[in-house]
């Protein structure tokens, strides 16, 4: 019984963590989800009106998300999001990516300076 049991187990654990594995985004800058209320300030929707789209297109977006490998969302000059990662230059970004600075998550360090989130961001979203 205990020896069947071990033969069950070993296929049932690669069913459960290939299911897993397969949420995951594969692909650099896959789409990923804000959740409504911050997709409402970040995203721009097809009823927004003319200043609206102004004010989403001027923002820049950051959401932590477990489907995206590094964990980060982001939405650039209101468009969809999409998964990133952290980089400190352009050559730390996957396919025709640029290293973005993200002012709005940033850190004051304790000789006064100021470290912000720096993210790849498809060169086409910008």
């Amino acid at each position: 019984m205990i020896a069947t049991n071990r033969r069950l187990l070993l296929p049932l654990l690669l069913i459960v963590l290939g299911a897993f594995t397969g949420c995951l985004p594969q692909e650099p800058y896959e789409s990923c989800g804000f959740p409504p209320t911050q997709k409402d300030q970040c995203v721009i929707a097809s009823d927004d009106s003319p200043e609206i789209v102004q004010i989403k297109k001027a923002n820049n977006c950051v959401i932590k998300q477990p489907q995206c490998p590094d964990g980060y969302c982001v939405s650039v000059q209101g468009q969809s999001g999409f998964c990133s990662e952290v980089c400190l230059k352009d050559d730390d970004c996957p396919e025709d990516g640029v290293c973005k600075e993200f002012a709005l998550d940033c850190v004051k360090n304790e000789d006064g300076t100021t470290t912000c989130l720096k993210l790849c961001v498809k060169k086409g979203a910008l």
